[in-house]
């Protein structure tokens, strides 16, 4: 029977998150499909990009994966995520500095899906729109958010209360 899984290249899940989701403990190790277990951690956890499940006789199960890196703090309303340079949004696990902080006043058009990823989670953002908040930050004013606003785009407001749009 498979033991608890081990996980190689993870920064932010850990163990028993994926213990819990992926139930392999317990089961007879011979019956475990890798390919469908990489399959459910991708659909479960957005923020894997990739996922190898090997098996090692007599019990052991080892998930080698790949994790998306934060690079945006998307806020909007009460709630908020984590957003990589691909657009996709994923949930916070950690206190990560250096992120970009965006607060939307509305929903963003959604980035396109590639076509080469199946399993790959349709993004929140276009990858455009991370760049140009990446771009924009170093020039907004010390300790302001930027904005994220549908019909106006990226912005910020000055300290005189002046709303700074970029895009549309």
């Amino acid at each position: 029977r498979a033991a608890d899984v081990t996980l190689v290249g993870n920064q932010f899940l850990t163990t028993a998150e994926v213990n819990n989701w992926l139930g392999l403990t317990g089961q007879r190790i011979f019956l475990i499909k890798p390919e469908e277990a990489e399959k459910n951690l991708r659909k479960i956890f957005p923020e894997i990009t990739s996922a190898n499940v090997t098996m090692d006789l007599p019990n052991r199960v080892t998930v080698t994966m790949t994790e998306r890196m934060p690079v945006l703090r998307w806020e909007q309303g009460n709630t908020f995520a984590w957003v990589d340079a691909d657009g996709v949004a994923f949930r916070p696990r950690a206190e990560v500095k250096g992120l970009v902080v965006v607060s939307a006043l509305g929903m963003p058009p959604s980035g396109q899906t590639s076509g080469r990823d199946a399993n790959a989670p349709s993004p929140l953002i276009s990858p455009e729109v991370v760049k140009l908040a990446q771009l924009l930050n170093p020039y907004s004013p010390q300790g302001s958010v930027l904005l994220y606003d549908p019909k106006y785009g990226i912005g910020w407001t000055d300290p005189r209360g002046w709303n700074v749009w970029f895009g549309s």
